[in-house]
Parts: C-alpha cells; structure tokens; sequence
C-alpha cells in the first residue's frame, strides 16, 4: 500500500517546484513519513483532493521551526474542515 501512495504522490507532484526544492519530490518510501513532518506534503495533497483549498503563499517553507510547523498542520486541518472533512484532533473525540 505504501508504494502504491508514493506512486500517486509522485504522479501527481512531480512538478511541484517547492516540494522539489524541499528534496521531497521525488518521494521514496524512505523519506515519506520524513516529508509529511512539516506539514507541506499534506497541504499539497489536500490541494489535490479539492484545487485550490490551500493557498500556496501562506505555507511555510523555509526555516521551519516548531511554530512554524504547527502553522502548517493548524492551516491544513482547517483548509481540510472548510471543505467538509471531519478532522478528529483528540482520539477520545
């Protein structure tokens, strides 16, 4: 299955100029898991999922701190709520 999800991300990716700049694209079944700790590989598929969800602009990119990071989860699990996905936060939920 994990190769199956690495082929589609590659498929669907592979022109995406940051996450080339990031050295995510092309993904690996070694670097994936690495890649989805930033939060930027989840934004970009979510875009997929429903075009235009997440504005590139306001994805953190560079000198990704803690802060930063919880930007990008915080900005993908609301991009990802607007468009009527239900987001459990707490596994008790």
């Amino acid at each position: 299955v994990k190769e199956a999800i690495v082929d589609f991300v590659n498929s669907k990716l592979s022109s995406d100029v940051q996450l080339k700049q990031m050295k995510c694209i092309p993904i690996s079944s070694s670097n994936f898991i690495e890649c989805l700790k930033n939060g930027v590989l989840l934004c970009k598929l979510l875009n997929l999922v429903q075009r235009d969800t997440v504005d590139d602009r306001v994805i953190n990119l560079t000198n990704l701190n803690e802060e930063k990071i919880v930007e990008n989860f915080n900005l993908c699990v609301n991009s990802a709520r607007a468009v009527g996905c239900s987001i459990r936060s707490n596994p008790e939920d």
